[in-house]
C-alpha cells in the first residue's frame, strides 16, 4: 500500500477516520486527488468559505423551488388561501388535493429541519476560525459537502412526495444522500464541540 504525507493544517481532518484509513489508501488515484485537494485548501483558504456559501445558497433555491411547487399544486387542487391543507373528503375525491397535501408537507418538513441544519453546519465551520491553532483544520468543505448532499436529498424527497404516494418520499437514492449528510453533520458538530471543550475554549 501507498502512504501519504498530509499537508500542514489538514492533519486533524483525518482524525475523523480510523487510523488505518488515515495512513494508508489502496488507490494511487485517490492519493493524487487527496493531495491536490488538500493543497488547494491550504493555499486558497477563502475557497473553503465559498464552498459553504454555495451550499447555503443552494438551500435557498431549494426552499424557493418547493414554494413554487406548493403554489402550483394548490392551484391545481383549487385549495384557496389561507388553508394549509385539503380536508380528507377533498383528498378522497380529488388526486390533485392529495398531491397538494403531499407537496405542502414536504415543504413544511424542510422548514422544520433547516434551522438545525444551518446551526450544525455553522458550528462545524467554527473550527477553522476559533479552534485551537494546533487543531484547526479545513472543515469548511466537510460542512459544505454535507449540506449540499442534504439539499439533494430534499429534492428527491419532495419529488417523491409530489407523486401523491407518500411512501415514495423515501427510497434508496434519497437515503444515499440523506444519511451520509446527517451523519457527517452530526459527527462533525460533535467533533467540533469536543475539540473546543477539551481545549478550554
Amino acid at each position: 500500500m501507498s502512504t501519504i504525507t498530509v499537508p500542514e493544517g489538514c492533519a486533524s481532518l483525518l482524525t475523523l477516520f480510523p487510523a488505518s484509513f488515515s495512513c494508508h489508501f489502496a488507490s494511487s488515484h485517490f492519493i493524487s486527488l487527496f493531495r491536490v485537494h488538500t493543497h488547494v485548501l491550504t493555499y486558497f483558504p477563502t475557497l473553503r468559505t465559498s464552498y459553504v456559501a454555495a451550499s447555503v445558497l443552494s438551500s435557498v433555491f431549494l426552499l424557493t423551488w418547493q414554494g413554487i411547487k406548493v403554489s402550483g399544486a394548490r392551484k391545481a387542487a383549487g385549495i384557496a388561501y389561507p388553508r394549509l391543507y385539503a380536508e380528507k373528503a377533498e383528498m378522497d375525491a380529488s388526486p390533485a388535493a392529495l398531491k397538494f397535501n403531499c407537496v405542502q408537507r414536504a415543504h413544511a418538513n424542510t422548514l422544520e429541519n433547516i434551522a438545525s441544519i444551518y446551526a450544525i453546519a455553522q458550528l462545524i465551520t467554527t473550527m477553522t476560525l476559533t479552534g485551537p491553532p494546533s487543531q484547526r483544520s479545513p472543515l469548511h468543505p466537510v460542512a459544505a459537502a454535507a449540506l449540499g448532499s442534504w439539499v439533494v436529498s430534499r429534492v428527491l424527497y419532495t419529488n417523491g412526495y409530489a407523486t401523491g404516494v407518500p411512501a415514495s418520499r423515501t427510497g434508496p437514492v434519497m437515503f444515499l444522500t440523506y444519511i451520509p449528510a446527517m451523519l457527517t453533520l452530526l459527527g462533525g458538530s460533535i467533533y467540533t464541540v469536543y475539540t473546543l471543550l477539551s481545549s478550554g475554549i
